[in-house]
């Protein structure tokens, strides 16, 4: 068991380093930032709050349905940091760049992985036509939380897994 954590840990660590390191480029940064917004907890509970308080049946319960899935998502994340109290890369690598950085000192899993992708997992269930926009969109995020220097892979990985779990649920 050792053995893998330390591969994922490696891994990890590698992966961090190419998106905020090698990639990193003054309209990245500029990109990225706007990009990890649309996982925030304001976007959060926001989108759903206004496709509630529209008049159509369907988008009402639409908006019910990814709050719900927000919810449920973001008490297991929340409960998981807390459990694992893994500290942000930034916080361990010295040499990680990372700008206004969370008010949560815990990295792991991403809550803003798994709030993009329940969001995104939530509205392509009910418009399919979407559902390739809306995955890219979260993958972005995703890769925004890697890149700002806020999570490591396994992060937002575990992330997508809660956001996936809360879907079905």
């Amino acid at each position: 068991m050792r053995a893998i954590i330390s591969l994922v840990e490696k891994g990890d660590i590698k992966i961090l380093y190419l998106f905020n390191k090698k990639i990193r480029c003054t309209w990245l940064n500029v990109f990225m930032g706007a990009v990890t917004q649309l996982g925030s907890t304001g976007f959060s509970v926001l989108l759903p709050l206004v496709l509630i308080m529209t008049a159509k049946p369907g988008i009402k319960n639409l908006g019910a349905e990814i709050g719900s899935t927000l919810i449920i998502g973001q008490i297991m994340v929340q409960w998981l940091k807390r459990v694992v109290n893994r500290p942000r890369p930034y916080k361990i690598l010295e040499d990680i760049a990372a700008k206004k950085p969370p008010a949560c000192k815990y990295s792991f899993p991403s809550g803003h992985t798994c709030a993009a992708f329940s969001i995104a997992f939530q509205i392509s269930a009910n418009v399919p036509g979407l559902a390739a926009v809306l995955i890219s969109i979260a993958s972005m995020v995703a890769i925004s939380r890697i890149y700002l220097g806020f999570h490591y892979p396994s992060d937002v990985a575990v992330g997508v897994a809660i956001a996936y779990v809360s879907y079905i649920i």
